[in-house]
């Protein structure tokens, strides 16, 4: 027997087999613990992907709801800016050039939007951060330059109780016909109040709403 023939040998009768002489053994399960370290570690490695992709904006989006906050507010050339309570506030961080504002929102921006924005200098649309709240964006050029003004829709719909509104608007949900004007300062509560109007007409009457607006912004079930 020649020496390759015998290492061979040796190597081949080292080798569990599985009943037919193959050499492959039986299938062996990794232990439990093992099992469970090998799936976290895969969603772990899903998770980091995930996070790499998401859109830049949605941690300023993030922070706002955190914050209970009403707007944000982005400026080339200026740090963010959130208003929460009334107030303006700096969110902690660099300052943001021209480019990065532009290039953060055309990642949540279709192809007719940025149209829109490079033919009039102005893009409304509405952005939905998960399971979490709507956002109405108004993307603008000022002097040449990008700046951003986002409002928060709260996704739960108060009702009129909640808004401590007067009896006279839940009685304007029982006409059948007519004209209703609701007029407001911004931040007064006007798409607030519709919503409310709406949300109490879905409920308790049987008919056909439509609405007409661009963006869209509360929906309703």
């Amino acid at each position: 027997m020649s020496e390759s023939e015998a290492i061979t040998n040796e190597i081949s009768d080292s080798l569990p087999t599985n009943g037919n002489g193959n050499g492959l053994g039986d299938e062996v399960a990794l232990p439990a613990a093992a099992q469970k370290e090998e799936h976290e570690q895969h969603e772990e490695a899903v998770q980091r992907e995930k996070r790499k992709k998401r859109p830049r904006i949605e941690k300023y989006f993030e922070l706002l709801v955190k914050l209970k906050g009403s707007d944000l507010h982005l400026k080339s050339n200026s740090k963010a800016r959130v208003r929460s309570g009334g107030h303006i506030k700096v969110v902690k961080g660099d300052v943001l050039t021209p480019e990065e504002i532009e290039s953060m929102m055309f990642e949540i921006m279709t192809d007719e939007q940025k149209k829109l924005l490079h033919d009039y200098g102005a893009a409304d649309f509405a952005y939905q951060l998960g399971d979490s709240d709507r956002f109405r964006v108004n993307m603008f050029r000022a002097r040449g330059f990008c700046s951003v003004a986002a409002r928060r829709v709260n996704k739960n719909i108060l009702n009129f109780d909640e808004l401590y509104l007067p009896q006279s608007i839940n009685q304007i949900t029982e006409y059948h016909q007519g004209l209703v004007l609701l007029a407001g300062i911004t931040g007064s509560g006007k798409s607030t109040t519709i919503a409310a109007a709406l949300d109490h007409i879905n409920k308790h009457r049987a008919c056909h709403i439509i609405t007409v607006e661009d963006p869209i912004e509360y929906l309703f079930t």
